[in-house]
This record gives C-alpha cells, sequence and structure tokens, in this order.
C-alpha cells in the first residue's frame, strides 16, 4: 500500500511495503498514519480500526488501504454582496409594486361606495 506508514509497538513509522519479524503469541499495537492528503479506509482483511491489536501464532499479511482526500475548493472574489444588493432591491421593488396595487384597490372600492351610497340617497 501507498501513501501512508505503519507504527508498530508506538515505536516508529515505517513505510510501506513492510515485514518483520515479531515474537509469537505476544500482543503487538500496529496502527496507521496516512500521509497528507489521504486518510485510512480500512486494512485488506475489512477491519476499519485504524488500530489492531495484534497477537498471532501463525504469519498474517496486513494491507492498509489509504484513500486521497478529496477538498473543496475554495472561490474567493466572488461579488455576492453585489448580487445581493441587486435580489433586496429587486425586492423592494416588488414590495412597493404590491402595495401600490393593494391601495390602489382599496381607493377604488371607496369610491366605489362613495358612488353608490350618492345613487341612493
Amino acid at each position: 500500500a501507498k501513501n501512508g506508514a505503519v507504527s508498530i509497538n508506538h515505536n516508529y513509522h515505517l513505510k510501506l511495503p513492510f515485514s518483520g519479524y515479531y515474537y509469537k503469541n505476544i500482543p503487538l499495537p500496529i496502527s496507521v498514519i496516512p500521509d497528507s492528503g489521504y486518510v485510512f479506509k480500512g486494512w485488506g482483511n475489512n477491519t476499519k480500526n485504524d488500530t489492531l491489536l495484534v497477537a498471532q501464532s501463525d504469519t498474517i499479511i496486513l494491507t492498509p488501504l489509504f484513500e486521497k482526500v478529496i477538498q473543496k475548493q475554495i472561490i474567493k472574489n466572488i461579488p455576492l454582496k453585489k448580487e445581493k444588493k441587486k435580489i433586496n432591491k429587486e425586492k423592494k421593488i416588488l414590495w412597493m409594486l404590491a402595495w401600490s396595487f393593494i391601495s390602489l384597490g382599496l381607493l377604488l372600492l371607496v369610491l366605489y361606495f362613495i358612488l353608490r351610497s350618492k345613487e341612493h340617497s
């Protein structure tokens, strides 16, 4: 596996691939250290823990799996304030139009009742 290292018995970081000899049946902590820009995704045997405590009596093969981190690109210098001001200005215009129509409707309603009351008197 590339893009990372392992730490065996909390002592050192070993670049991969690595093989070594250790005592049988003695617990041995093994952990992974991803390279910059990578994350640990699991071991080749479907184990997801980034630290294992291994006490094997037989030879074992561990393959750490790393995945490149997809970083979001930060876009700068976008004139969002201008766009926001434009939207706010458009909202104000729409509100003014709406209130104008409501006021005109109320005025027409009042005129209708005034004219109607004069016809009946």
